[in-house]
């Protein structure tokens, strides 16, 4: 943590704090057990109802606003505690019809964005010597299911440079968390889904499309939240923490060997599209 006292609230800055997803509840999670939250987002108007709690203008695939925003919090508090980098797209589409120009730029989001984020704020952390950084993963990161590849790939990239960043900052006393969740897409999703006229994989788009959806057993987010970040917040915090419905299924289902997993993937979510009429 950043410090071993909690006699003073810890200062945390939160991106991707859209109202409806795990950094809006993150940041109240955190408000409410004390502490001075700085949330996030690329506009303003997305955060409203965060009372108590500062929000910044921040693209993270903008260095311009990052730079911006940091220098306001370390302005106003003269250090960052915690940083908790969340903001991420999803992509679904077949891997050989994926658009190249949408695939970058989920890789700019979720990839580089969270590196650019940790560039800015990690040099106060480092001269302090305390603080955490807190990365945001997925347990797709773990395993690379069919039909969200892009998505899986950016989160697995996410999780090998936040493994190589932890122990590139020990030296420093400055932590490394990551946090693997079960990804949940928000309802507007269908919305932005393109499917390729004339696609090959037309008869699979009821299953593509499925990974849209929310199951009715989903872990809340304000669950999750209440779970993830008193957690956070300890003394060191944990190297990594899995939370939510099926995380650790999915956890332990990442260290099967090959055969079985590619066996029960495609049982899952090719085998039965087939079965259903994709012939």
């Amino acid at each position: 943590m950043a410090s071993n006292s909690r006699s003073r609230p810890f200062v945390v800055l939160v991106t991707g704090c859209s109202q409806g997803g795990i950094g809006y509840e993150l940041c109240c999670e955190f408000a409410k057990l004390g502490h001075i939250v700085y949330a996030t987002a690329r506009r303003l108007d997305a955060m409203r109802g965060l009372e108590g709690i500062h929000t910044l203008q921040l693209d993270v695939t903008d260095t311009a606003t990052i730079k911006a925003a940091v220098e306001v919090v370390l302005a106003a508090e003269e250090h960052i505690d915690i940083l908790v980098n969340n903001a991420g797209t999803f992509c679904v589409m077949p891997m050989l019809e994926q658009d190249l120009d949408a695939a970058r730029r989920e890789y700019d989001t979720n990839v580089w964005g969270p590196l650019a984020v940790a560039q800015a704020v990690a040099p106060s952390m480092m001269k302090r010597r305390a603080g955490t950084i807190v990365n945001v993963g997925s347990v797709a990161g773990l395993n690379a299911f069919p039909w969200a590849g892009v998505y899986a790939s950016s989160k697995a990239a996410l999780h090998t440079w936040t493994t190589s960043m932890r122990a590139e900052l020990r030296p420093y006393n400055v932590n490394t968390v990551l946090v693997g969740v079960k990804s949940q897409i928000s309802p507007n999703s269908r919305a932005h889904f393109e499917w390729k006229e004339n696609s090959m994989f037309a008869p699979f788009k009821d299953v593509i499309l499925r990974h849209f959806d929310v199951p009715p057993e989903a872990t809340p987010t304000e669950e999750f939240c209440q779970y993830v970040v008193p957690r956070i917040l300890q003394s060191p915090p944990p190297r990594e923490i899995y939370y939510g419905h099926q995380s650790t299924t999915a956890w332990m289902f990442s260290l099967l060997p090959a055969f079985i997993k590619d066996y029960v993937v495609g049982k899952i979510f090719v085998t039965a599209s087939v079965t259903n009429g994709a012939q």
